[in-house]
């Protein structure tokens, strides 16, 4: 027959002196979720200072950018019309040179005409001497005439310039933007809570953008002309040479011949 066991616990047996531990202590249950959320604050903080330099970096970067691009367009413009000023001067100087060619070889017919006269006639008038009173009279004329060409021509490339500037500014015309409420929306994806600072940031670096696309256009039609004035300049210049060096051929020629009369 089986007797039962019965336990038996004294006193020696617990040690009342330990106190049970069940669950931690609230204090240190707060501790540690104060120290959490003062961690992710801090790193809040962080990255939010990090994300606002890197936004005060673009923000200038598309400034000096859009300065750049505004002075390469001015000096564009301006180079473009002393092209177009230059290439009438060329025209002018062109047409000078052609209307040279001419009197020199009037002045040939001269020198034979004067060689068959002095055949029979020694004591007949130099036609080269004649007009020399009334030409010296004409100098005030002249440097009037020269005067008001400067002045016809500054104000030629004044309204070429204007008149290139609206061309190009009418070229690249951009509508208004009917997207600006999306990219406001789009930004609230990447701000941590609004932030009228992130907003004045963005606005700016996306209308230097905007301003920076534009700017790039009418650089583009900037370069197409000066190249096109360019190609225009360098084409007459090569005309030019070869007509001055016939008439400088021939005003030597004449000049010998004007020698041997005598």
């Amino acid at each position: 027959m089986l007797t039962p066991h019965t336990a038996t616990f004294t006193s020696a047996s617990l040690d009342l002196s330990t106190p049970l531990t069940l669950f931690p202590p609230i204090g240190a249950s707060l501790d540690t979720n104060e120290g959490q959320e003062e961690e992710e604050e801090a790193q809040i903080t962080s990255a939010r200072e990090e994300i606002r330099a890197l936004k005060l970096a673009d923000v200038a970067s598309t400034r000096n950018a859009l300065h750049l691009a505004y002075t390469a367009r001015e000096t564009g413009l301006s180079t473009a019309s002393r092209l177009h000023a230059q290439n009438e001067r060329l025209a002018h100087a062109d047409i000078a040179i052609h209307a040279a060619g001419v009197q020199n070889r009037i002045a040939s017919q001269q020198i034979r005409t004067l060689k068959k006269a002095q055949r029979f006639l020694p004591a007949a008038e130099n036609p080269f001497t004649a007009e020399r009173r009334s030409r010296l009279g004409d100098e005030a004329a002249v440097a009037a005439r020269r005067m008001e060409r400067e002045e016809r021509d500054a104000l030629r490339r004044a309204r070429w310039e204007e008149a290139f500037r609206r061309r190009v500014t009418a070229t690249v015309a951009v509508p208004a933007e009917d997207g600006k409420p999306a990219r406001l929306v789009e930004r609230v994806e990447y701000h941590f809570e609004p932030d009228s600072e992130d907003d004045v940031f963005e606005e700016e670096i996306e209308g230097n953008l905007d301003r920076l696309a534009e700017v790039g256009l009418q650089l583009r039609e900037v370069a197409v002309e000066m190249e096109r004035a360019a190609e225009e300049g360098n084409r007459r210049l090569g005309g030019m040479r070869e007509r001055t060096d016939g008439v400088d051929d021939g005003v030597v020629r004449n000049r010998y011949a004007l020698g041997r009369i005598h």
